[in-house]
């Protein structure tokens, strides 16, 4: 298996949890007086990047299986 991908695509998982959790510590995620939902760009990039390095794992281990697949 190429690790290395696989690696890649867990440390952009790990960004966007790392994300996710900037989100909740600095803005909580919640509504403010105003009934005004409070949220940044953290909340965004942590779904874009946990979607990205999924999506990243799982063309490598497709790769992988039809490499394998043709020996």
């Amino acid at each position: 298996m190429n690790y290395k991908i696989i690696l890649i695509g867990l440390i952009i998982i790990l960004l966007g949890v790392l994300s996710w959790l900037a989100e909740k510590h600095f803005y909580g995620g919640g509504l403010d007086n105003n009934y005004v939902v409070q949220e940044s760009l953290f909340m965004p990039l942590s779904f874009i990047l946990s979607g990205i390095g999924l999506v990243v794992i799982i063309v490598s281990i497709l790769i992988d299986l039809c490499f394998y697949a043709k020996k």
